[in-house]
């Protein structure tokens, strides 16, 4: 999807409004959590990383499902909200 985003404009522009929209729900998740991080920005842009379908992709490799590695991005998330 990304490759064909940076060919096609119109690809590219629902590919950053998704971003834009995943980034924003992070924000109003990060927001509810107890006592603020100390950088409320960098730890959405963390998670947005931690919780992207290239991590997923990457992590499952050729012919794993993408479920089976649920648990270790669950892992990843948790570690960086301690």
């Amino acid at each position: 999807v990304l490759f064909r985003s940076a060919l096609d404009p119109e690809v590219g522009a629902v590919v950053a409004a998704r971003d834009e929209r995943r980034h924003s729900g992070l924000g109003v998740l990060v927001g509810r959590l107890p006592g603020p991080p100390a950088d409320r920005d960098h730890l959405v842009r963390v998670l947005a990383a931690l919780t992207s379908f290239e991590l997923f992709d990457a992590l499952a490799g050729p012919g794993q499902n993408l479920t089976a590695v649920v648990p270790d991005v669950l892992h990843l998330v948790g570690a960086t909200l301690r």
